[in-house]
């Protein structure tokens, strides 16, 4: 009787604890922009302009950038909301990079840049260059890519 218990007691939490889970991972969206180019102003390795978007979402704010094949130097990049800075990526590579390069990765992988207040919100995307590759000068010429941006929707 009590292993019964604690089977049924175990099934319980369970579905209460992936329920919440299962209903927002599916009323996630994602929007993707594709070919995102920015030239750089100013000869410096932090590139400005930053790229911005307004976004809406009811609480989640999910990011993921991957380089483009022309990419020729190593970037990483700096992620605002509302700007504030909320996180920087590692470094990462382009296709066909040498060593030291080589071993960074294309993508950044799914950021999760935390909870946010429903409504709407900029964030703005800006690159860091580094020495190598064909960012031989010091400074970063241009950067792009594409970003996938995960929310929810306003309740």
């Amino acid at each position: 009787m009590r292993t019964l218990v604690v089977v049924v007691a175990v099934m319980i939490l369970g579905f209460f604890v992936l329920s919440p889970a299962i209903n927002s991972q599916a009323a996630e969206r994602e929007q993707v922009i594709s070919n995102i180019f920015i030239t750089c102003q100013g000869k410096s390795q932090m590139c400005t302009p930053a790229y911005s978007v307004k976004i809406e979402t009811g609480s989640v704010l999910k990011v993921r950038y991957t380089v483009p094949p022309g990419h020729c130097s190593s970037v990483r990049l700096h992620f605002s909301v509302d700007g504030k800075l909320v996180h920087t990526t590692r470094w990462l590579g382009w296709q066909g990079a040498p060593a030291p390069y080589n071993s960074n990765p294309l993508d950044t992988g799914t950021i999760n840049l935390g909870h946010v207040s429903p409504g709407t919100h900029n964030l703005s995307v800006q690159a860091e260059g580094q020495i190598g590759g064909c960012n031989k000068e010091g400074y970063l010429a241009s950067w792009g890519g594409t970003l996938r941006i995960i929310t929810t929707p306003k309740k």
